[in-house]
């Protein structure tokens, strides 16, 4: 059951970080980039299951507990991890402006 966890943070992080990094490219504003990951940690708290499918934790090799994490648990762990993925693209935008990579290019042809 790990395992399957595992691999949802992983997929919820990788979203975060998308979502955060595509919303920076096209607004360059980083509040509204971080409402856009607010309201992905909601849909991920709201929508995803509370529990790892059975199926998925069978054939992951995983055997089926009474279910020892809590629902909210669970839930409140894809949250983090898509705040976790929103996080890590911030850090990655920060050291990318600090290094002149991400400059505005409309007034680059200018000399």
């Amino acid at each position: 059951m790990i395992r399957v966890l595992l691999v949802e943070c992983l997929l919820g992080a990788i979203a975060g970080a998308i979502a955060f990094r595509l919303t920076f490219a096209a607004s360059r504003s980083p509040r509204l980039c971080w409402g856009i990951a607010l309201v992905l940690v909601s849909v991920a708290f709201f929508l995803l299951p509370s529990s790892p499918d059975p199926w998925m934790v069978r054939e992951l090799g995983g055997v089926l507990p009474g279910s020892p994490l809590s629902p909210l648990l669970v839930r409140s762990l894809h949250g983090l991890c898509v705040l976790t993925g929103a996080w890590l693209s911030w850090l990655v935008i920060r050291a990318r402006i600090r290094t002149g990579l991400e400059e505005n290019p409309r007034f680059r042809d200018f000399p």
